[in-house]
């Protein structure tokens, strides 16, 4: 199994390695919308799922952050018939017009060092689900 992590905050990205390393989980790390793009699409096949933040840049060297930006990645995979879940890992709160919007999305954490327990319940079943679906 093979998980896409779309974050660009160094902390963030680092517990999260953690938590797949402790799940021996194969990662690949991206942290900006268009190289996590043009990676889904070139591997479509050999990822079971992608944890994403919303709070991107289009690109690594630009400037461009936007609070949702994440959901770019969302957009372009819905577009392109892309079916991968998606764990939305982020502290943005989105409305639920947002929340729904998106068929990939399976869920909304926020996987820092602050965690609640409920985050740790929805991440494990986020993985849980992966597996499932490998069998």
């Amino acid at each position: 199994m093979k998980i896409l992590v779309v974050e660009d905050n160094e902390l963030k990205r680092e517990r999260l390695v953690q938590l797949l390393k402790a799940r021996n989980i194969e990662m690949h790390f991206c942290k900006s919308v268009g190289p996590a793009l043009r990676y889904v699409i070139q591997n479509r096949g050999n990822i079971s799922g992608i944890i994403l933040d919303l709070g991107l840049t289009t690109f690594d060297d630009s400037r461009d952050y936007d609070e949702v930006k994440g959901l770019d990645v969302a957009d372009r995979l819905e577009v392109e018939g892309i079916d991968i879940p998606i764990l939305i890992n982020s502290s943005t709160k989105l409305s639920d017009e947002l929340k729904e919007g998106y068929q990939n999305v399976v869920g909304y954490v926020c996987m820092d060092y602050m965690a609640k327990k409920e985050d740790y319940e929805k991440f494990d079943a986020f993985i849980a689900s992966l597996q499932e679906k490998e069998q």
